[in-house]
């Protein structure tokens, strides 16, 4: 963007008022920092991270399990990036799902979570912001598991002229990956569940709709295990009842040992019919009676309030006296 000023200067005499002259040159400073500061307007907004669930355990090829996928956005820009609302921000960030092979399994679809946690938001100049969106799987690339046989990479991209009317002024860093930034994967394992009948997990449902949970004895609970470092993990406990019309998760993140923690944002609760979601965005705890990885075993009780999101936000539910036993889970390393 060039811009011209054109400033008259007249001759001052000496009988004319110095203020005058003083005046004018105020004008031609201002004029200067006009056109400095158009040539130095930056929007540039960049794709920081993508982090994405490393394993994903179906229950057979009839299961399917929604998950959580997160965006990391920063302004590198000099102006402040204003996401006045949901839709907005679904327009600047979007993810793409993409298939590691071919297959018959249909390449899943991320939908932004139109509610807590994303928000409108300012974002000001150098600052970060998280974007959530939700990824259902429902059957695998490779039945395989392990390196090698990862079933999905994800690509995210921003898009600034969404804000901003005109393209980032740097696009190189408009998505990822890229040398700064990896991609996440995702590999999908088709489990049978727990390792015995005595398996289970439970809970009271109440609010929108009322149930007395309970995971069958020949579909057990699952728990997906992240490894990190100093001896802590994560975990995303999972089961569904009998009709599999109702599905409980249940995760912690920086679990060291038996005790109690906060719910993650992936704690939630989805019903098949009438269709209904709702995420607990970290309102509850689940707290550890036993944690031992070496012979794989999580027993616990938990509970949680959480807020519908689908198909609007009108409602809640609570889940109360909840409880759980897992064996033989799956461990992945951070």
């Amino acid at each position: 963007m060039k811009t011209t000023v054109n400033v008259q200067l007249s001759v001052f005499t000496k009988s004319q008022n110095a203020s005058q002259l003083l005046c004018v040159m105020g004008l031609l400073l201002a004029a200067q920092f006009m056109a400095q500061s158009a040539t130095n307007t930056l929007y540039d907004l960049a794709v920081a991270s993508v982090k994405a669930p490393k394993t994903i355990n179906l229950k057979g090829p009839a299961a399917s399990l929604t998950r959580i996928v997160k965006v990391q956005i920063r302004n590198l820009g000099s102006q402040e990036a204003n996401i006045p609302d949901l839709e907005t921000l679904a327009q600047l960030v979007t993810v793409q799902v993409n298939a590691l092979g071919t297959s018959t399994c249909e390449t899943p679809v991320a939908n932004l979570i139109m509610g807590p946690p994303n928000k409108p938001k300012v974002l000001k100049v150098g600052k970060k912001l998280n974007v959530f969106f939700n990824v259902i799987y429902d059957c695998a690339v490779d039945s395989a598991q392990g390196a090698g046989h990862e079933d999905f990479t994800y690509t995210s991209t921003v898009h600034s002229d969404v804000l901003y009317g005109t393209a980032d002024s740097h696009p190189a860093n408009d998505i990822c990956p890229r040398s700064s930034c990896v991609a996440p994967v995702s590999d999908v394992v088709l489990a049978s569940g727990g390792g015995t009948a005595l398996d289970f997990m439970k809970a009271d449902i109440s609010g929108d709709f009322n149930l007395n949970f309970s995971t069958p004895s020949n579909a057990f609970p699952t728990a997906t295990i992240t490894l990190g470092t100093q001896s802590m993990f994560d975990v995303v406990i999972h089961g569904q009842e009998a009709s599999g019309n109702v599905a409980i998760s249940v995760g912690a993140d920086g679990v060291t040992g038996p005790g109690t923690y906060a719910i993650t944002y992936v704690s939630y609760v989805s019903r098949e019919l009438p269709a209904a979601a709702y995420f607990a965005y970290g309102m509850g705890t689940v707290t550890f009676t036993k944690v031992d990885l070496a012979q794989q075993k999580l027993v616990g009780k938990f509970s949680f309030n959480a807020s519908r999101w689908f198909p609007d936000s009108f409602g809640s539910v609570n889940v109360s006296n909840g409880s759980f036993s897992i064996s033989k889970f799956a461990t992945s390393q951070q």
